[in-house]
């Protein structure tokens, strides 16, 4: 069993999502081979493939998410490596093999030693039968060690997901920043204009704006009620123009949205690991 330091791993989940991107656009191998290569080349135990995974993910994306700078769209596309079917080829494959050398060591016994066929019994057979098609009715039953392992992997791409909504918010909300530096920007008509057309609930957009402006937050030391009453008194009052700004903040409040949504998956997801952690645990 290979020894890893932590530079280790950071080395070659770097070297397997670079491997990955190369051959992305020519129909190359997916992370999840490219990630078993290296596992078997090393002789890394499960606990190991399951840490190199997660980390080749998340340097396959921020790879991507780099080399996308200036685009329109900076969220990467890709199918994550998965770790459980990695050890499963690999580990799987040696329990196989271990198998078949046993089975070609130990031949058959001759008939004289076989054990004598039980005889059939028709109340049995009947009974095997309709507990059959019981079983067949009811749902599957999932042992706790496969829900944790689907867990894990599905907090895996809540987490993945979640950091490609921060980088597109922040995105979004920076390019309206940029044109805060141009001639005749008028930045008091924007925010009027936001809020005219998005009421308060635009206001984490317009002070995330700010700060990158330099400015001080709107209602910087009134409180959240008064602020929120008085935005939207003012949203009746003012006549908001779609615009290409309201539209980046438009799109900006939607990621923000379903970034809320998914930190709440989150949430519920780590505590349905921890139980299902103490099951596993005293299983």
């Amino acid at each position: 069993m290979a020894t890893w330091e932590n530079s280790d791993f950071d080395r070659e989940a770097a070297a397997i999502a670079r491997a990955f991107w190369a051959g992305h656009e020519q129909n190359g191998a997916p992370l999840s081979e490219i990630a078993t290569k290296t596992a078997r080349d090393n002789g890394l135990n499960p606990e190991q493939i399951r840490r190199l995974c997660r980390q080749a993910n998340t340097k396959a994306f921020e790879q991507k998410h780099a080399a996308l700078k200036g685009a329109e769209d900076r969220t990467p596309n890709f199918e994550l490596a998965d770790p459980e079917s990695v050890i499963a080829s690999l580990h799987n494959g040696v329990r196989s093999a271990h198998t078949k050398e046993a089975a070609a060591e130990y031949p058959d016994l001759s008939d004289e030693f076989r054990p004598a066929p039980r005889a059939t019994d028709p109340g049995r057979e009947k009974v095997a039968a309709l507990t059959s098609v019981i079983d067949e009715s009811l749902p599957a039953r999932r042992s706790p060690l496969v829900a944790l392992r689907r867990a894990e992997k599905t907090a895996e791409a809540l987490r993945m997901e979640r950091h490609a909504l921060n980088f597109a918010w922040d995105e979004a909300l920076s390019k309206i920043a940029a044109q805060t530096k141009f001639l005749h920007w008028d930045h008091d008509t924007f925010e009027k204009n936001a809020v005219a057309l998005h009421g308060a609930d635009v206001l984490p957009e317009l002070n995330a704006v700010r700060q990158r402006c330099g400015l001080p937050p709107l209602g910087d030391g009134i409180a959240d009620a008064v602020l929120h009453s008085k935005l939207a008194a003012l949203q009746d009052e003012w006549l908001g123009v779609a615009d290409e700004f309201s539209s980046s903040v438009e799109g900006a409040m939607r990621v923000r949205v379903k970034f809320a949504e998914v930190v709440r998956q989150q949430d519920r997801l780590i505590h349905e690991i921890e139980q299902l952690k103490k099951v596993v645990r005293h299983a």
